[in-house]
């Protein structure tokens, strides 16, 4: 979606955790669609971090961007690619000075980034907790896992840049006169130990998401409104606008996509039978054309039909009058317990069979994992803290101390 797209102006009448009145049904005025338009590219997404409340010369905090458990470690790796581990008691311990950059939810492997030449990079699998190396695979042109199993990676690689030098990129191309531009980027499966990898017929992911053990994955598209799941999750059908006569009437290179829902986060379960999804409505709707929105934000759980396959059955397990930017941090096996978290949502659990919210007493965490048997729960902050918690009862049982400030990693 782009601000340079008219006359469709896309609005945006809730925001992040408030609740907005209603879209007025008179056709606004000018002045009204502009405003709108600009509120609508400021809030539309919400935001991975808080704004920062004021200018500190003191550097941020090392966070925990994602977490895992096996048996009673837990792994936690930061933003700047350091990879903790803790045993629950005490500070937590640096596992290895290399830039790690993706971890399994299982605490199985985790992958380590080095650069190879100027643009490429060398992607290594290292068992947990041994160390030992599994596999690598050298991208020439750059790239990063999206995500990572015990024993499969999906990975975003880089393309070869094409130059405008006469032969190895189209004249016209280099003059302007066509639009369209190639693509720099896409999606490939990494298979380990063996080394097989294979190209995934998906044009980008925004999120990806793969199954504890096995090479089930998920994706989240680039624009947060549709995922794959080996077929398109149809989320909110009555959510979705009439057509627009005057977009359809375009060519099919000018006519404006309409997004009518924001996926906030998407999370396979351990196993291959279940996705769990947060979407809102972005009550976005083209201004000019006067028509009433919807709002609301829901958590719904699609599982696989063995009857129609390429379809899926969805539980909606809970929802919201307001459009929050709550995300699914973790699920238990069974499916009856879900961590939801996020930098703008508060750290909540939903139990079935009601999946009624319960405050943990801490504000907020990037990630979460629940042990195997479902009586544990870890989550990764901010802050770099790692917390460690009773699932049955909510109660904090053990905290890491925040981590030491340690130089930045060179690549």
């Amino acid at each position: 979606m782009s601000r340079s797209v008219a006359p469709a102006v896309v609005v945006l009448l809730s925001a992040c955790a408030r609740t907005q009145q209603p879209a007025p049904a008179a056709k606004p005025t000018a002045a009204d669609i502009r405003a709108l338009n600009d509120a609508a590219f400021r809030d539309l997404r919400c935001p991975d971090a808080l704004p920062e409340s004021k200018a500190s010369t003191t550097p941020p905090p090392d966070g925990m961007k994602a977490v895992a458990l096996a048996g009673q470690t837990a792994y936690g790796l930061s933003s700047a690619g350091r990879l903790w581990t803790w045993d629950g008691q005490g500070p937590a311990r640096l596992f290895d000075p290399a830039r790690f950059v993706a971890l399994a939810r299982d605490g199985s492997v985790a992958v380590i980034h080095a650069r190879e030449g100027e643009e490429g990079a060398r992607l290594e699998v290292r068992a947990l907790p041994s160390n030992r190396p599994l596999d690598h695979v050298v991208l020439p042109n750059g790239g990063v896992p999206l995500a990572v199993s015990s024993s499969r990676a999906v990975l975003d690689v880089g393309l070869p840049e094409l130059k405008c030098n006469g032969e190895d990129r189209d004249d016209e191309l280099c003059s302007g006169s066509i639009a369209w531009q190639p693509p720099t980027h896409e999606l490939a499966g990494w298979t380990f130990p063996s080394g097989a990898t294979e190209r995934v017929p998906i044009s980008g992911c925004k999120q990806a998401s793969l199954v504890t053990r096995g090479a089930s994955f998920a994706c989240l598209n680039e624009d947060e409104d549709w995922i794959w799941w080996g077929y398109s999750i149809p989320l909110a059908p009555e959510w979705k606008p009439p057509p627009d006569p005057h977009n359809e009437s375009l060519p099919p290179h000018w006519q404006v996509r309409e997004s009518w829902l924001h996926v906030t986060s998407m999370r396979l379960g351990p196993s291959d039978d279940a996705v769990y999804v947060t979407y809102r409505a972005l009550n976005i709707f083209i201004a000019d054309r006067g028509l009433p929105g919807h709002h609301g934000w829901r958590l719904e759980r699609w599982t696989r039909d063995p009857a129609r396959p390429g379809e899926g059955k969805p539980a909606r397990l809970a929802e919201s009058p307001h459009s929050l930017c709550a995300k699914v941090l973790a699920a238990s096996a069974d499916g009856g317990l879900i961590v939801l978290g996020g930098s703008q949502h508060g750290l909540t659990v939903r139990r079935a069979p009601r999946y009624a919210p319960e405050t943990l007493a801490v504000a907020r965490a990037n990630d979460a994992v629940v042990s195997a048997d479902g009586a544990r729960i870890v989550t990764g902050h901010t802050d770099g803290r790692l917390r460690l918690w009773d699932a049955r009862s909510l109660a904090l049982v053990a905290e890491s101390p925040p981590p030491p400030a340690l130089p930045p990693l060179s690549d």
